[in-house]
Parts: C-alpha cells; structure tokens; sequence
C-alpha cells in the first residue's frame, strides 16, 4: 500500500482512535471494577461487624462478651487474611482467631457515637490491609464504656481480583480491537469505493471507450464528476474549434500556395529557372507542413481512441493495396503476417496516417520485399514492418525521425513522414522503435511500433 495512499491514513487515524478508545476504555473499566471489589469489601466486613454487635454484651464492669461471632471460617485460620477485633476503654481486646496474638493498628482518630471510619493501615508481617473501624458507646448505670469494632482484609485479594480482571480485560478488548479493526477496514473500502469506481470510469475515457464520466456517484463525489464532465464538454468544444479553425486555415492557404506553384512554374518558362525552382520547393514544402499540422490536430482530438476496434488485418493490406498503386509498389515482394483477431482500439484514420508513413517510406527504399507482422503481448499489440532496403546506419537512426530530417535526397521526402508517426504514437501512448539491419539480415530497416 502506497505510503501517500488515503486509505493507508484513514485506517492508521482510525486505528488510532480505536487504541486510544479501548485503552481508555480498559483503565476506566479497570478503575470502576477496583472501586467495585473495594466496595463489596467493605459491605462484607460490615455485615461481619453488625454480627459482632449482635452478639455483643458489656457487664456492670465493662467486660465483653461475644456470644456470636461472624460465620466466615476464615477468621478461625491465622493469618488468613481478614481479622476482626473489638476494643475497649479499658484496652479489652476480643480479637478473631486468625490475628493470632496480634492486634489491628487502628488510627487515633475522634469518630462520634455510631460513626465509621474506613482505613487503610498495616498488618501482620508489613501486610497491607483495608480496614473499617465503628464507634458504639453503651451506658450501663453511670458509667459509659466507649467499644470499637474493627473489621480489616489484605489488599492482596483486592489486587489479585483486579489483576484477574485485567487480564481477562485485556483478552477481550484485543479480540474486540480486532473486530473494530475488520470493520473500520471494511467501512473505509465501502466508503473509498466511489473513487475506484470514478477511477473506473475515468480509464474508460482515457481508453476512449467513453466520452463523460457515467454513473451513479454519492453526493459527496457527484459535484466532482460533474465538474470534470463540464470541463470535458468545454474541452470537446474547443477542439472541434480548433479543427474549424486549422481547416479554415489550410483552406485560406491552399489558394496562396497554388498560386505559388504557378507563379513558380511561369518563372521558369521565362528562364528564371533557379528562383522558379527555389520558389516551387518553399511552395511544397509549406503544402506538406500544412497537411502535417492538420494531421496532428486531427489526431490531438477526443477520437484518437474509439469505442470500436479497428481490425488489423483489414487496415494493414487495404494500405499495402493502395501503395501497390505507387511507383515501385507494385515490383515489390509485400508479405503479411496478422491473425484474424488482431485489433486496435484506436480510430482506423489514425491508423492509415501511421500505417501510411510507414509503408510508403519502406515502399521508398525497398529493394525487393516489405514484410508486415502484427501479435499481442499481453496488453501491447506489436506491429513490425521490415524492409530490405539499404538501410540506415546505426549512428544516423536517432536522426531519422527528426522533424524534417532528410538522410538521402535522392528520395521524393520532405523528411516529415517518421515525425509525423512518433508525434502520434506519442499522443496514443505508444512507442516507436528502428533497428537496421534488422536481426538476422545484412540489410534492410526495421520499424516496430508498439500500442500499449
């Protein structure tokens, strides 16, 4: 996944999030689930202590009697844990089995009549305990004899209750880390999918298999397609301005020029042949720019691509026939090699004006044969044309498809047929490759051209 990629930072934000909720999440849980445990503590050892008064007597003398204790058999084992104690003015201790010979440290501290304190203090062997200490004052003739009742728990079995509940916390909000994660994943290529499918649609168009963006788009992404429709729509009108235009210029030039070509001729039937010849030459070769620019602006247009694809071995020997016609054409070997299913998806004039170049060059220079094969690679159909001409030596190839670059001038050429053809192959995205001599001949030139 690409680093700049929007999903890559939608699922590393919501990702985040999600960390940040579910460790929040597990500290407060944690937190309320300590306060809970501590709480059912407490409540515990209040019961304990409200049966330590319901079992208590205090004689004349402030003796103490318990005639019942709490149930819990815990306090009968010592140091198991959790203690009880009742404690007198007078330093009577009634203390639970399980303190042994100790007693409960409680705080100096002035509860009134009836009240309770809770405590956190220290136990048997540096232990740390939570305690709860209750103040009752029982009067007996005179005298009033002031009792306090403690209950205390290590905080050991608080801490070990919590720790198991991390744990299982900890399992749980994993596996439902995870979960979210699933979804989050699934929410953001739902939400992202409007894009593939513009994405989708904007191949299309490219490919020319489609002329507007069509579809059915959320309102978030509907004002951007049709945005991109409008510009579409203003593009196609100005190249067909611009067609207009070109076509009007090439018309407004045709009279000029051949006017010039006359004039051009007259000068020579007067004897001024060098000016009449120079004149001639400037006059074509401002007829064949002309028809070169219209080509390339024909060929810049929406149309370059098609919805129909134009067969190969239909184009290819309808062109080889019409240079048959040509001078030479007609003395040279032309073989073919394409299958029936070759095709193109580009616009078949287009083609013609490629095809056209290039055939006509090797009819130019052959000597006795032009070979023509076509095959798909993949998704690049590959057209090769051969001929057994002279050639074009090495250091001189990068030249040859140079606008207006002539490497011999015994041939009829104003040297724009190669440019033309890469200046269009350029616009389809495609390739043009020369080797001479081609693999395996001594001679000859090859021309391979590539439409990805």
């Amino acid at each position: 996944m690409p680093k700049n990629s929007l999903r890559l930072r939608l699922l590393i934000a919501g990702g985040l999030t999600l960390t940040l909720a579910l460790a929040a999440a597990g500290l407060g849980l944690e937190i309320l689930f300590e306060r809970h445990v501590q709480r059912r503590a407490i409540a515990e050892m209040e019961t304990d202590i409200r049966q330590l008064l319901a079992g208590l007597q205090v004689s004349k003398e402030g003796k103490i009697t318990l005639r019942r204790v709490p149930s819990d058999q815990r306090y009968e084992q010592p140091f198991s844990g959790v203690y009880w104690q009742v404690k007198s003015t007078s330093d009577t201790i009634k203390r639970s089995r399980s303190l042994w010979d100790d007693e409960l440290a409680m705080p100096q501290d002035d509860l009134p009549n009836g009240g309770q304190h809770i405590h956190r203090i220290s136990g048997i062997n540096n232990t740390q305990l939570l305690a709860i200490e209750r103040k009752l004052s029982v009067r007996r003739g005179d005298k009033t004899f002031n009792l306090l009742l403690s209950a205390a728990v290590e905080r050991t079995e608080i801490s070990e209750a919590v720790q198991e509940f991390r744990n299982d916390l900890a399992l749980s909000l994993g596996l439902l880390g995870i979960a979210l994660m699933i979804a989050l994943w699934t929410a953001i290529n739902l939400g992202l999918s409007p894009l593939q499918k513009l994405r989708d649609a904007l191949g299309l168009l490219r490919e020319g298999q489609a002329k507007r963006l069509a579809g059915d788009f959320p309102a978030e992404v509907a004002p951007l397609v049709g945005d991109l429709n409008e510009m579409l729509d203003q593009q196609e009108r100005s190249i067909k301005q611009a067609h207009a235009r070109a076509a009007d210029l090439a018309h407004g030039l045709k009279t000029p020029l051949t006017a010039m070509s006359m004039l051009a001729e007259e000068m020579q039937e007067r004897g001024e042949h060098d000016n009449g010849q120079e004149l001639a030459e400037y006059a074509d070769r401002m007829q064949r720019y002309v028809e070169r620019e219209l080509i390339l602006a024909r060929t810049s247009s929406s149309t370059l691509r098609k919805h129909d694809t134009t067969r190969l071995n239909h184009i290819i020997p309808q062109m080889i026939r019409t240079m048959r016609r040509l001078p030479r054409g007609a003395q040279l070997d032309w073989s073919v090699d394409i299958a029936n299913n070759e095709t193109l998806r580009v616009d078949d004039t287009i083609l013609g004006e490629i095809f056209g170049n290039i055939l006509d060059n090797a009819r130019k220079w052959a000597r006795s044969s032009v070979a023509v094969t076509a095959r798909t690679v993949g998704d690049t159909a590959i057209v090769t044309i051969i001929d057994d001409g002279p050639g074009v030596a090495p250091e001189r190839l990068s030249e040859i498809d140079q606008r207006g670059e002539r490497l011999d001038s015994r041939r009829d050429s104003t040297g724009l047929g190669l440019s033309i053809v890469k200046d269009v192959m350029a616009q389809l995205n495609g390739t043009l490759t020369m080797v001479s001599p081609p693999r395996g001949r001594a001679t000859g030139l090859e021309v391979k051209l590539e439409f990805h």
